[in-house]
């Protein structure tokens, strides 16, 4: 099954705005030793900013300097049609799965969101990821209805950036058949890690400065039950018993890659078994050792340096991957510490 570490990257970009093919080598190189796989073009990655030159350039390169390492390409686009076009770009890049949400707008009913990825499913060869999230659609998947997108085949996890812990641990309380990623770094010890750790205060995020990402009005709906400002663009995975190239191989042959959706007769499910299945986290450019360490059985010092790494990078602004940009930058990883300006013919959102 999918699992471990997925870093969530940045996009390097150059002084003149275009993504850096070297700064992109520079940063996979420093994640190689301790991801699992590698996700470019979403929320981290400004991917809603990115025109379509730019994903694609973005994606290619990292799949290019991955060096063996699965890359999930994020797909950030209103509508099924868009998304479909970029998931089979992606599968042509090289890519070994993608990342996408619902379709855009306040007015999209569930059945539309099923349909939606029922679609993607068929678009391309690659394995599907659901992102979980808000912010971005502008709309809330009902817990009955991911369940129900799940089960589709082709549908290889869940990246659960909703904020919400208690409905993450019902989601997978209730056997989705896929692993369930957190997204949200200060999440990580709450929604089934093992041993007992230390809370992380909640980081409180959001994107920055970013357009409107749906037709119809209103602010972006947060999860039911949660706070609209702790809705967030990340998720997260975790090592399980079969290897990630089996488990996308399982998906795109429209098996399910995981193990069976309840627990065995006769035994009960416990912490271990509600777990979550990994994680895919911003955190990962800079502290890649630190996010892979609290995969294992966390103790209350690792809490403890989370809590101290989430402010120091400024996990909790609006403008987080700015900051992590900057660090980069400090480090000599990115040649500039600046954003994905704004397409100039205002094609977002993306």
């Amino acid at each position: 099954m999918i699992g471990g570490l997925t870093v969530a990257l940045v996009t390097p970009v150059t002084d003149t705005g275009d993504v850096s093919e070297d700064g992109v080598a520079r940063l996979v190189a420093t994640l190689r030793p301790h991801a699992d796989a590698l996700l470019p073009a979403l929320s981290t990655g400004e991917g809603t900013r990115l025109t379509d030159r730019q994903w694609r350039t973005m994606v290619a390169a990292t799949v290019r300097h991955a060096d063996g390492l699965p890359v999930f390409a994020g797909i950030l686009r209103p509508t099924t049609a868009e998304v479909a076009a970029r998931a089979r770009a992606a599968e042509e890049l090289g890519a070994a799965a993608v990342v996408a949400t619902t379709p855009y707008g306040p007015g999209v009913r569930q059945e539309d969101m099923v349909r939606h990825f029922t679609d993607l499913t068929r678009a391309s060869g690659l394995p599907v990821i659901v992102y979980h999230e808000s912010w971005a659609s502008g709309n809330s998947l009902d817990r009955d209805t991911l369940l129900r997108i799940c089960a589709l085949p082709g549908i290889a996890a869940v990246k659960d950036s909703a904020g919400d812990p208690r409905a993450t641990r019902e989601l997978i309380a209730a056997h989705p058949g896929v692993p369930v990623l957190q997204g949200l770094e200060h999440l990580l010890l709450e929604c089934g890690s093992p041993g007992p750790v230390a809370r992380v205060p909640p980081a409180r995020r959001r994107p920055a400065r970013s357009p409107k990402l749906f037709e119809q009005g209103g602010p972006p709906l947060a999860a039911p039950g949660t706070d609209p400002s702790t809705s967030s663009t990340r998720a997260c995975t975790r090592h399980a018993e079969s290897t990630l190239p089996q488990a996308l191989d399982c998906a795109r042959a429209g098996g399910t890659p995981m193990t069976p959706q309840g627990p065995p007769s006769g035994r009960t499910t416990g912490p271990s078994q509600q777990a979550l299945g990994g994680c895919v986290v911003a955190l990962g450019n800079v502290e890649p050792g630190l996010c892979r360490a609290l995969l294992g059985e966390p103790a209350a010092a690792d809490a403890a340096r989370l809590t101290e790494a989430c402010a120091r990078y400024g996990l909790d602004r609006d403008d987080w991957y700015l900051t992590l940009k900057t660090e980069l930058h400090r480090r000599g990883v990115l040649e500039t510490a600046r954003e994905v300006p704004e397409p100039m013919d205002k094609e977002v959102p993306r």
